[in-house]
């Protein structure tokens, strides 16, 4: 009996995983040509051949999936990020080589004004960051610096035209690393010259 419940729970599993597919796959061939903002859900779900109703046990918007492919995406990238234990300016340059090959991706976000549901990724996937086993895992400000500082980067790329190399952007991260370093060494400098 409890093999039998198992194997319904795998095929159900595999049915909602096929289901959610068809749904994003029948998106992305719709913004091809559409604003998510002119997209009916019955439109979506025409596409990717299931009814209304269908659409609404898996979401309860059409951005619901561009969240949720960002989020696969978010997660992939701490989990490299983590498994390799990748240092600041390493991460840049999976991260900007990451993105580099979801370029169209990218672009789709953009043209649906949907870039800022990135942010909110980073910021729902940061329990499984680096971060959260890293001397600021009790530092929220900080790792909203960091998210934010990545983010910021990443959109200021796009909308320059995404003309820098990953390792032109580890680079960047090196130069601010290190500027940051001098600011605090000049900080330090002054707090002993106060005592």
């Amino acid at each position: 009996m409890a093999q039998m419940h198992k194997a319904e729970t795998h095929r159900r599993t595999g049915q909602i995983k096929r289901t959610r597919e068809d749904f994003a796959q029948a998106l992305a061939k719709l913004l091809k040509d559409q604003k998510l903002s002119d997209l009916t859900v019955g439109e979506l779900a025409d596409a990717a051949g299931y009814s209304r109703r269908t659409f609404y046990r898996h979401y309860q918007d059409p951005a619901d999936i561009l969240k949720e492919e960002l989020e696969g995406d978010v997660g992939e990238i701490f989990a490299h990020i983590k498994k390799e234990q990748l240092l600041f300016p390493e991460i840049t340059e999976y991260f900007f080589s990451y993105w580099s090959q979801r370029r169209d991706f990218l672009q789709l976000l953009a043209r649906n004004d949907c870039l800022h549901l990135f942010f909110f990724a980073l910021n729902d996937k940061l329990a499984e960051s680096a971060f959260s086993s890293s001397p600021l895992k009790n530092n929220p400000q900080a790792q909203q610096f960091a998210i934010g500082g990545m983010f910021q980067m990443l959109i200021y790329w796009y909308r320059h035209g995404m003309q820098e190399t990953p390792k032109e952007m580890k680079a960047k991260a090196e130069e601010m690393l290190a500027y940051l370093g001098q600011q605090a060494n000049l900080e330090d400098k002054k707090a002993a010259g106060s005592n």
